[in-house]
């Protein structure tokens, strides 16, 4: 399993929609619903409830997202902060200078 399943978990998660999240992740709708299918397969449990209004979750995918999302949240925020150092947006500059000059 890779991380693009729970990644796609987060967002249909978030939205309350396989169309927002779809929208939000630049894919297509069928690509989310084969993540979301596949997660659930490997996971042995429905994890969302579908409905023409969205979806909702199943007991279990309550439990499982308050985890998924802390942690896509963290993953999110280190790359969002590498990516800053790399773009010399933050982070620290040392200066080193001798007496004579």
């Amino acid at each position: 399993m890779n991380f693009d399943f729970y990644r796609t978990f987060y967002y249909v998660g978030k939205y309350r929609s396989i169309t927002a999240a779809a929208r939000a992740l630049y894919v297509t709708q069928p690509s989310v619903t084969h993540a979301i299918q596949s997660l659930e397969r490997e996971l042995g449990c429905p994890l969302f409830i579908r409905s023409q209004k969205g979806v909702r979750f199943t007991p279990e995918g309550e439990k499982f997202y308050a985890s998924v999302a802390a942690a896509c949240e963290t993953i999110f925020q280190a790359e969002a902060s590498l990516e800053a150092a790399k773009n010399l947006s933050e982070g620290l500059v040392a200066i080193g200078a001798s007496e004579t000059t």
